[in-house]
């Protein structure tokens, strides 16, 4: 037994060392395979003891040798186990195969799987992806879709045949990335398969329509398909109770009359195109977040209405002009809106459009930002003051523009909105001057000045703040001309606002 002397002198022994083998089994279970291979240092009664905890973890992405080596190192572990007759209790097992070597090394996977079932296995966990392009993907063994202890599947570049049995009825995450997979066989799994929580479909090939049915434990639902397909497949979901996130990313979601979504926290749909005629009636308890990211499907509605009154943060971006106007019924007391336009139009009817859609969330902090600007010059005295589109105040607005061109549509933009910050991309030193002395520090003269008394009368007082990296803030800078700019000559690195402040708008 080793002894080591205690604090003041006295000897202690080292417990631990001294308990019972099942016991220190168990305490190095609770580590990972790398730091459990590390003990082994420790002393001779040390060296062996994480050969026999109950369970194993190899990754080839930490394995230090080749593919052969790693195959080898697992090959060996099973085998002592087996030879031992050792319990082990959750295996776990990440593995690359080189699209040279994946006939040979799916036949280990032959080899190691049904091992589990007389090993005792309760918890197997595989992530396999083969190095093949997904074109000339390898058919996955069935001995992988026959284990029963199998309760995480990740799959990567593989082929999903229906003639396969499933017997991994236990599974709670299944995520498929880049496999060859039909309806068949999806739904084929989706009905043996009931306790999956996490399921995951990404990029995968054959899938002409997805329809998640009968899954009542499943939380996580995420599919992304390729852009550039023509005919995205449609997303069906009986909508579980259990459902707490739905990320869809290129694919047409069906949405059902009058849903009621009790536990989602989060939804994200990207490039979304299929109808949203039904989704205003659905209802969002505890929704926290939400994004609308390019959904073409929504440029034939004039208003959306979401029924999520837990709110926190609502994203939509539109890369198409649309005239849609948002309301939120929520009574969250504080929640941020941020809006990406794909340009900030010339048009009266569009202009107005925008007022109407920031006043539809004026009810939350509101950032937004501007893609680019159209090329002809906004028209204001045709969008008249009214109650529809005084200017809302706006948290913070990013300019992913030219300034050259801010400088022709600050009126347009401020009699819309009132900015409290104005963050300006492409920018160089020069850049910043001009702003600042054409725009916000000098009135001009003729029609634009009567144009400009419109919100220049509410401007109290202008400021640029720089960021500095160093202490990780924004700094103001005391200016009363353009030309007292500090020299920089890595101008381009530093990141420049301008902070405005605002009289309080009227009711």
């Amino acid at each position: 037994m080793k002894k080591a002397k205690g604090e003041e002198g006295s000897i202690s022994m080292d417990i631990i060392s001294d308990l019972p083998k099942d016991i220190l089994q168990r305490i190095l279970s609770l580590l990972s395979q790398k730091d459990a291979v590390r003990t082994s240092v420790l002393s001779k009664s040390w060296r062996y003891v994480w050969c026999t905890r109950p369970n194993l973890d190899f990754s080839d992405d930490s394995f230090i040798g080749s593919i052969k080596e790693f195959q080898t190192a697992v090959d060996n572990a099973l085998q002592r186990y087996r030879d031992q007759s050792l319990c082990l209790e959750e295996f776990r097992l990440s593995i690359w195969l080189d699209g040279y070597l994946s006939r040979e090394s799916v036949s280990l996977l032959d080899k190691w799987i049904p091992l589990f079932r007389n090993m005792g296995v309760k918890d197997f966990r595989l992530s396999v992806i083969s190095g093949r392009q997904s074109e000339y993907v390898t058919s996955l063994p069935d001995v992988v879709l026959e284990a029963e202890s199998l309760k995480y599947l990740y799959v990567r570049r593989f082929g999903l045949s229906p003639g396969n049995t499933i017997l991994f009825k236990r599974i709670k995450k299944l995520h498929l990335d880049e496999c060859r997979i039909d309806g068949d066989m999806l739904d084929k799994i989706i009905s043996s398969c009931p306790l999956i929580e996490s399921m995951h479909l990404e990029r995968c090939r054959g899938l002409a329509d997805v329809k998640v049915n009968g899954l009542r434990n499943l939380k996580d639902f995420y599919y992304e398909e390729f852009e550039e397909k023509r005919h995205h497949p449609s997303i069906e979901i009986d909508y579980p109770s259990s459902l707490e996130t739905v990320n869809i990313i290129y694919g047409d979601m069906v949405w059902f009359r009058n849903a009621i979504f009790f536990k989602l926290d989060r939804l994200y749909l990207h490039g979304v195109s299929s109808s949203f005629e039904h989704f205003s009636t659905c209802e969002f308890p505890i929704l926290k977040s939400l994004f609308l990211i390019s959904c073409n499907g929504l440029g034939e509605y004039s208003h959306l209405f979401i029924n999520a009154p837990n709110i926190l943060y609502f994203e939509y971006n539109s890369d198409r002009w649309s005239t849609l106007s948002i309301s939120l019924a929520t009574t969250s007391n504080e929640w941020d809106s941020h809006i990406t336009l794909p340009y900030w139009p010339s048009s009266s009817d569009r202009l107005l459009s925008i007022s109407q859609l920031l006043n539809s969330l004026s009810q939350s902090k509101i950032f937004l930002t501007i893609s680019r600007c159209d090329l002809e010059l906004p028209c204001l005295s045709d969008v008249p003051y009214n109650g529809c589109n005084k200017p809302v105040a706006v948290e913070g607005l990013k300019l992913k523009f030219e300034v050259c061109s801010f400088s022709s549509r600050v009126r347009s933009i401020f009699q819309s909105c009132r900015p409290r910050k104005i963050y300006v991309y492409f920018v160089c030193k020069w850049d910043l001057v001009y702003l600042w002395e054409s725009i916000l520090m000098q009135g001009e003269s003729g029609n634009q000045d009567q144009l400009r008394e419109l919100w220049d009368r509410d401007l109290e007082e202008v400021r640029v703040e720089i960021y500095d990296d160093c202490n990780n803030g924004w700094h103001p800078i005391t200016l009363s001309s353009g030309s007292e700019f500090p020299e920089c000559r890595e101008w381009e690195n530093i990141s420049p606002r301008f902070s405005l402040k605002w009289r309080e708008l009227s009711s």
